[in-house]
C-alpha cells in the first residue's frame, strides 16, 4: 500500500473534490495522479491497469483511498520523459493512423511503439473503453530516443456492453455499424505478428480470469458486490461479442502461414 503523511492527506483533502475531478499534486514522496471518483470509476482503474500488467503496456500502479473516495497513482516522477500525445499538436481529426503517424516522426523504435499502439487498441475495444483521448496516453523517451508507451485513466473500461471505442483512436471516423466495422476493418489492417498477440490476448483473458482479476482486487479493497457482478456479466457479453471475430481472424491467420 502507497505510504501517505498526514501532511499528504491534508494535501488530498485541499483539492477540489467533484467526482471525476483529476489533479497531478506533489505530496512528501513525489509526483501524484489523484482521482476523485465514485467506487465504479475506482474498480475500472484498478481492473484497467492489471489488465495492461497483463499485456505488457506500462500504466501506473493505482492505490484505492475508500475514505477520501479517490485513487491515487504511484509516483509519476518515475515516467521520465514523458510525453502525452495531445502535445503532438495534431493538424486532422486524431485517429489510430494519425497518432501512429505523429509518434513515428519524433521516435526510433518505430516499429516496436506501433505495435503497443496497437495492442492498446484492442484492449480499449475488448474492454468497451470509450475514453481513450490524447490526454490519458504518452511515451516516455530514453537517451536513444526509443519510446515506450504509456497509459493513464482508464476509468470507462466496461463502461457499456459492446466494443465500440470512439473515433479518437480508431481507424473509422464515420461509425455506420460501429458495433462490427470498427472491430473488423482494424483487425483487417494491423500486421500479423500485433493480430497474434491479440489472439493470444485474448485467449489469455477469458471471462474466468478477467473475475479472478477483479475478485483478486474485491478481496484487496472489499466492493460493492453488485457493481462487481455488473462488471463481471458486461465482460462476458463483451467476450462472447468478440468471439466469431476472433475466429476469423485466427482462420485468416493460419491461411497466410
Amino acid at each position: 500500500m502507497i505510504s501517505l503523511t498526514n501532511k499528504d492527506y491534508e494535501a488530498i483533502d485541499n483539492l477540489t473534490k467533484k467526482p471525476l475531478n483529476v489533479h497531478n499534486v506533489n505530496l512528501s514522496t513525489g509526483s501524484y495522479y489523484v482521482k476523485f471518483c465514485n467506487e465504479e470509476e475506482a474498480l475500472k482503474e484498478l481492473i484497467g491497469k492489471r489488465i495492461f500488467d497483463i499485456v505488457g503496456i506500462h500504466c501506473p500502479k493505482y492505490y484505492y483511498l475508500k475514505d477520501k473516495k479517490c485513487v491515487i497513482s504511484e509516483d509519476l516522477n518515475k515516467l521520465k520523459n514523458i510525453k502525452f500525445m495531445y502535445e503532438l499538436k495534431f493538424l486532422k481529426s486524431v485517429t489510430l493512423d494519425t497518432v501512429i503517424q505523429r509518434v513515428t516522426e519524433h521516435i526510433n523504435n518505430k516499429e516496436e511503439i506501433i505495435f503497443e499502439l496497437n495492442i492498446m487498441h484492442f484492449i480499449d475495444i475488448l474492454f468497451s473503453n470509450t475514453d481513450r483521448h490524447t490526454r490519458n496516453y504518452g511515451f516516455t523517451l530514453d537517451e536513444f530516443n526509443n519510446a515506450k508507451l504509456v497509459v493513464l485513466d482508464n476509468g470507462m473500461f466496461l463502461e457499456h456492453l459492446d466494443f465500440v471505442t470512439k473515433p479518437v483512436s480508431s481507424r473509422i471516423t464515420n461509425l455506420k455499424n460501429p458495433k462490427r466495422s470498427e472491430c473488423e476493418l482494424f483487425l483487417d489492417n494491423v500486421d500479423s505478428e500485433s493480430k497474434k498477440y491479440m489472439i493470444e490476448i485474448f485467449d489469455k483473458l477469458t471471462p474466468e480470469k478477467v473475475e479472478l482479476i477483479i475478485n483478486s482486487i474485491d478481496r484487496e479493497y472489499g466492493f460493492d458486490f453488485n457493481l462487481k457482478q455488473k462488471l463481471i456479466e458486461n465482460y462476458k457479453k463483451n467476450y462472447k461479442n468478440l468471439c466469431f471475430i476472433i475466429y476469423k481472424q485466427r482462420h485468416l491467420l493460419r491461411k497466410t502461414r
